[in-house]
């Protein structure tokens, strides 16, 4: 079963790599590809070769979520993004502007546990936490969606952890 390469920190990868037969350089190329150039498809990769992209693609898949929904604010560009999961499920994320620094605030949970009666999320329930992958997929789409550099990240205030 292939398994979201997003969800793996770097050590994970080495390691997963390592399993491969591949070099640790190769895991600096990949990640050089995905957070750097926005590249998610292994096939775009072309310092590999034929052989271990196919051999990734083979093991791995990189998801990035669905954008649904964009909004830009008129007033100072603040943008909230709806986006679709793999599962179906939907979330949110907000980039908000600064003159000196741009912040995501991102989602970790599909639904909140809190059930404040005052607040729509709150009121859906809680479905479930989000894989690391889910939550880092947030900021690569965000940044590629709006060709901008996060320098902060905060968290939604949903229930989350």
């Amino acid at each position: 079963m292939r398994k979201n390469l997003l969800d793996f920190n770097y050590e994970e990868l080495v390691e997963e790599f390592g399993k491969l037969g591949l070099e640790k350089f190769r895991v600096d190329q990949v990640w050089d590809w995905i957070y750097k150039k926005k590249v998610f498809d292994f096939e775009a990769m072309t310092n590999l070769s034929k052989e271990n992209r196919s051999l990734l693609s083979e093991r791995f898949y990189i998801y990035i979520p669905e954008l649904l929904d964009m909004q830009i604010s008129a007033i100072d560009k603040t943008t909230k993004f709806l986006w679709k999961l793999e599962d179906g499920n939907t979330i949110e994320s907000v980039l908000l502007f600064h003159p000196d620094r741009v912040t995501a605030c991102i989602s970790t949970q599909v639904g909140c546990p809190a059930k404040c009666v005052f607040c729509a999320t709150g009121q859906s329930g809680f479905v479930r936490n989000l894989s690391a992958g889910e939550i880092v997929s947030q900021i690569i789409a965000m940044e590629s969606h709006r060709r901008v550099n996060i320098g902060n990240i905060v968290y939604m205030g949903m229930g989350e952890p």
